[in-house]
């Protein structure tokens, strides 16, 4: 029996704990997930006669930086640049006022009227955004901000999902952190901005990312509402970028990457405040 029961033993030790298929599945996942940013990197370092090369290769003979010098002494980037910096910061902040005073408001409204206008609001994220955006453009026309930066940044400024997530946010808040300051006789706007805000710093971290993400990527709205270089964003100067011919996808990948460095940075500087505002939404 001591034998048997020695041979099982020996046989779980050596048997893979199921854990292993989990790591391996993670791994080739990331890996899949990882290899355009790669392969987007390294074609940036490459001239256009090595790119020719076939097989290609997974790493460029030299480092080549002429890509980058010829975009970034370009004329237009800096523009786009700036426009992009531009839309990001001022839409973010324009948004966070707007949607975290409704949401305050949805908190502060106890009882059925808050579900039932969450509720309502809720059904507007039903409509698809094609059909929101034609009534927008008709009222950036006729209102004069075509081809303007702030036609771009007015129609986003509402977004409820946002509002929904710091709606949530509030209600985490502990009832003893309300029943102290309704103690003191602390006002609303005084509750919102001393005890509110930073408790529920993380989420307004998260928004503000989520929000910073998805103006700086944002191409169809920017397509629509330009017409001049003086207006256009990163995204839409990737895609003047793109010669008729695709000969130069060299010049297109390093443009690629220095769009993608702010948004990558941010992250990483923010990450911790991002997990958390993840799990307090």
């Amino acid at each position: 029996m001591k034998s048997k029961n020695s041979l099982l033993q020996n046989k779980k030790r050596w048997l893979p704990s199921p854990k292993v298929g989990y790591y391996l599945i993670l791994l080739v996942t990331a890996a899949i997930m990882i290899f355009p940013f790669y392969w987007m990197v390294v074609t940036s370092f490459k001239t256009g006669v090595e790119l020719s090369v076939y097989p290609p290769r997974l790493l460029p003979q030299k480092f080549y930086l002429g890509n980058y010098q010829t975009v970034l002494s370009s004329g237009t980037f800096p523009i786009y640049f700036r426009n992009s910096v531009i839309c990001a910061v001022a839409e973010t902040l324009l948004m966070l006022v707007v949607t975290v005073f409704s949401a305050y408001g949805f908190y502060r409204l106890s009882g059925k009227k808050g579900g039932w206008m969450t509720v309502l609001l809720w059904m507007t994220n039903i409509v698809p955004f094609e059909i929101v955006m034609v009534f927008q453009y008709r009222m950036m026309i006729s209102w004069g901000l075509n081809d303007t930066l702030t036609g771009l940044i007015l129609p986003f400024l509402f977004n409820f999902t946002y509002v929904y997530i710091f709606y949530q946010a509030f209600r985490s808040i502990p009832n003893s952190l309300c029943y102290a300051a309704y103690t003191d006789k602390t006002t609303s706007l005084k509750f919102l901005f001393r005890i509110a805000l930073p408790y529920i710093k993380p989420t307004v971290v998260f928004v503000c990312m989520l929000n910073v993400i998805n103006c700086w990527n944002s191409f169809l709205w920017p397509l629509m509402m330009t017409n001049s270089v003086a207006s256009r964003t990163l995204p839409l100067g990737l895609y003047a970028y793109i010669p008729e011919d695709g000969s130069r996808t060299e010049l297109l990948m390093a443009m690629s990457v220095l769009m993608q460095l702010p948004p990558v940075v941010m992250f990483l500087v923010l990450q911790k405040h991002l997990l958390r505002g993840f799990r307090q939404k």
